[in-house]
C-alpha cells in the first residue's frame, strides 16, 4: 500500500547527526536493537542500537553515540513475519526501511511504541468498530474497542478518496494530527494512534460517553454560576494555552466541547481540523454561523482573537440558555452574527454581563487576550449560592463550513 502521507513526508530517509539535533534526544520511548541490512546487494543483516524518541529514530554507532537519525511522524509502519532457512524474521518496515528485531517480543515493544509517533496499518487487527457515533460533512466517528485491553475509543474516519478529491480535507487533516501530536493539556482532547488502511485513516481518540455541550445544555434545567465560572476559567486556561503556542482553534462551538463527567464544568476541546499555526494574520474565512468573529466576516485578517469572539458566544449561552444570533436560518444567522448586535439579556447581570460582553467586542483589538480573563473578578470571587437557569431553545444547528 501506498501512503497518502508519503505526499507529506518525501524527505530523504536518514539524516546525518550533528548537535544541532540534540533537542530530539529528549522524551526517550525506547532503546533497544534491532537489525537491518547492511546494503541491498549483500543482504547480511547488521545490528544497531536505536533511540526512539517522540520525534526522531535515532541510529546509535558502535560507541554508543548518536550516528544519523530519521522522522518518522508521517512514516507508514507496517510489521511483517518472514519465514527463512535460518528461522523465522520479526519485523517491521518504516516508509521504505526494513527493521528486524529480535524476538516476536521485542517486534511487539517496537511497534506499540512506535505507534505512537507514526502512521499505523493494522486497524482491523487491533480494534473492532462497535457502532458509529458521530457524522459530519467529511467524517464519520465511530466507537471501538481495543482488542488487547478491551478500552472503548472514538475513531474519527475519514475516507481516503475524499482526501484525494479535495485538498482542503487532506490539508485539515494533516493540521489537526499535527497539532494534537503537540498540545497537552487537560481541557484539550488526547489524539493516541493514527492509522491508514486501504480506505480510510483513522485518528484514535479519547470516547466521551457523557456527550458535547450542546445536548448537556438540552438536557439540563439549571447551572450554578459557580460552574459557569469554572467553565470559562478552564476554556480561556485552554485558550491561553494553545495560543501561547501559535495555534488558533477557528471553530469553537457547543458541539466540539465534549463532557468528560457529569460536572458541568469538566469538558476537552475537540476539532483542530481547521485551526492553524503561526503568528501571521489569516483572511481565509472559516468556522460556524453563529460563533465566527465580526472581522472574519468581514474578510478583514484576523487572529488570534477569533477564538475569543467564540468563547464569548460560547459563555453567553451558557449562562442565558440562548444563542445571541439565533435566527431560524444560516444566512440570518451570519447576518446578524457580522453586525454583532448582541442582545442584552436579563441572565446576564453585573460581572458575569462584563465578562461576557468583553469577550464579544466586536473589534478584535477591544477584545483582550485569554490569560487577561483569568483573573477576573467574576471568576474569582464567585458566589456559589448563584444559579444560572438554562432555557432549552430550538437554536438552529450549523455544521462547520469554509465560507466561499
Amino acid at each position: 500500500m501506498v501512503s497518502i502521507f508519503s505526499y507529506v513526508d518525501s524527505s530523504k530517509f536518514w539524516m546525518k547527526y550533528s548537535p544541532a539535533y540534540e533537542s530530539c534526544l529528549s522524551q526517550t520511548l525506547y532503546l533497544g536493537t534491532l537489525k537491518r541490512q547492511k546494503n541491498q546487494k549483500s543482504g547480511q543483516l547488521v545490528k544497531h542500537l536505536y533511540q526512539l524518541t517522540s520525534t526522531a529514530l535515532i541510529e546509535m554507532d558502535d560507541k554508543g553515540n548518536p550516528y544519523k537519525l530519521a522522522y518518522p511522524h508521517w512514516k507508514l509502519l507496517d510489521p511483517f513475519y518472514e519465514e527463512t532457512s535460518d528461522g523465522p524474521n520479526f519485523g517491521f518496515r518504516l516508509g521504505r526501511k526494513d527493521f528486524y528485531a529480535e524476538s516476536s517480543e521485542s517486534l511487539d515493544r517496537w511497534i506499540e511504541c512506535l505507534k505512537k509517533i507514526c502512521i499505523a496499518s493494522t486497524f482491523e487487527e487491533d480494534f473492532a468498530i462497535i457502532k458509529e457515533i458521530g457524522k459530519g460533512s467529511s467524517s464519520t466517528v465511530y466507537l471501538v474497542e481495543d482488542l488487547d485491553t478491551r478500552k472503548q475509543y472514538a475513531a474519527k474516519c475519514v475516507h481516503k478518496s475524499l482526501l484525494k478529491e479535495k485538498k482542503s480535507s487532506f490539508r485539515n487533516l494533516i493540521q489537526e494530527i499535527k497539532v494534537l501530536y503537540e498540545l497537552d493539556h487537560p481541557n484539550i482532547v488526547d489524539l493516541y494512534y493514527v492509522y491508514e488502511t486501504s480506505d480510510c485513516v483513522y485518528m484514535i481518540m479519547e470516547y466521551f460517553p457523557h456527550g458535547d455541550l450542546y445536548k448537556r445544555i438540552l438536557q439540563k434545567k439549571y447551572f450554578s454560576e459557580e460552574d459557569c465560572a469554572k467553565f470559562a476559567s478552564a476554556l480561556l486556561d485552554a485558550l491561553d494555552y494553545i495560543h501561547s503556542r501559535h495555534i488558533v482553534h477557528r471553530d469553537l462551538k457547543l458541539e466540539n466541547i465534549m463532557m468528560i463527567g457529569e460536572n458541568d464544568y469538566e469538558f476537552k476541546i475537540i476539532d483542530f481540523g481547521l485551526s492553524y499555526e503561526g503568528i501571521q494574520m489569516q483572511t481565509e474565512r472559516c468556522g460556524s454561523p453563529g460563533y465566527i468573529a465580526p472581522e472574519m466576516l468581514r474578510k478583514c485578517k484576523y487572529n488570534h482573537r477569533v477564538d475569543i469572539f467564540s468563547a464569548g458566544v460560547i459563555m453567553y449561552i451558557i449562562i442565558t440558555g440562548q444563542h445571541p444570533f439565533n435566527a431560524n436560518s444560516a444566512s440570518k444567522i451570519l447576518s446578524k452574527n457580522m453586525k454583532c448586535k448582541i442582545k442584552d439579556h436579563f441572565m446576564l447581570k453585573d460581572r458575569a454581563k462584563e465578562f461576557v460582553m468583553n469577550l464579544l467586542q466586536a473589534l478584535p483589538q477591544d477584545r483582550p487576550d485569554a490569560i487577561c480573563f483569568l483573573d477576573h473578578p467574576w471568576i474569582s470571587n464567585m458566589k456559589k449560592t448563584s444559579v444560572c437557569h438554562f432555557i432549552a431553545t430550538s437554536s438552529t444547528r450549523v455544521g462547520s463550513v469554509v465560507i466561499e
